[in-house]
């Protein structure tokens, strides 16, 4: 994981108080920061790959996700970053839908491991364990496969 991460659960597993406070003040700044504040704040977990997405409107898009996940409240962002360290409160072997994992083996924003647990655990995964992708090059580069998959599974049937 990248510095921001790792300093970010450290902070989480000894002092949740001033984690959910950190949350709260990084919050603040990705809400009404500019992209460059906000790709100077996760820069330490870009890796070489992801450093190398050449779309940057896509990268864009991923800056105003991230914008967005913190415009209203905190709370969104802090079940994400808990559901690395915590159970989820169900089993997802009991997943029935069709799920896709997409994870990156030099994502260092979310451990690997991490895909990795997840796909094994959970019977209706697809998963696409990818070595030599990253956080946002493999966002970048399968986007456009991932709405397909979604259009193709979920699609509502015309009424006939």
């Amino acid at each position: 994981m990248g510095e921001f991460n790792v300093e970010d659960f450290k902070l989480m597993l000894s002092d949740m108080e001033e984690w959910i406070r950190k949350n709260r003040s990084d919050a603040e700044m990705m809400a009404v920061g500019s992209r460059d504040d906000i790709r100077e704040l996760l820069s330490s977990l870009l890796s070489e790959v992801d450093r190398k997405v050449p779309d940057d409107t896509k990268v864009d898009i991923f800056c105003d996700q991230v914008a967005e996940a913190f415009a209203v409240d905190i709370h969104g962002i802090v079940d994400d970053r808990l559901s690395v360290t915590m159970p989820w409160g169900f089993d997802s072997a009991a997943i029935r839908v069709p799920v896709q994992i997409w994870h990156g083996g030099q994502d260092r924003f979310v451990p690997f491991g991490h895909g990795k647990w997840i796909s094994a655990h959970t019977r209706a995964a697809e998963a696409h364990l990818e070595e030599d992708e990253g956080h946002l090059s493999i966002f970048a580069g399968r986007i456009d496969a991932i709405h397909a998959w979604l259009v193709s599974k979920f699609q509502a049937s015309p009424a006939g």
